[in-house]
């Protein structure tokens, strides 16, 4: 858990460094969610211009897959983003 929990910190600065580089800074909060065998998993609520949403996913999905992107199902369990439905 501990291991998962730096990689995703690393991740997120990583994302974080991209989206400030491009002039995007968007707001919102974490919630850190364990699986069954403690192993983290991280939600975000992002709010921002819509105009930013493409470019904020792209980064996102990007950084998600960067570490062996191309193994079974990391496309479908890496990152999901969904827009909130006004």
């Amino acid at each position: 858990p501990l291991q998962a929990h730096e990689y995703l910190t690393h991740l997120w600065a990583l994302i974080r460094a991209e989206l400030h580089r491009r002039g995007i800074r968007p707001y919102g909060f974490r919630v850190v969610e364990p699986h069954h065998d403690g192993t983290p998993h991280w939600h975000f609520l992002f709010f921002m211009p819509e105009k930013h949403c493409k470019q904020v996913r792209e980064v996102m999905q990007y950084y998600a897959l960067l570490d062996n992107g191309n193994e079974p199902g990391a496309l479908k369990h890496r990152f999901k983003a969904e827009a909130i439905d006004r």
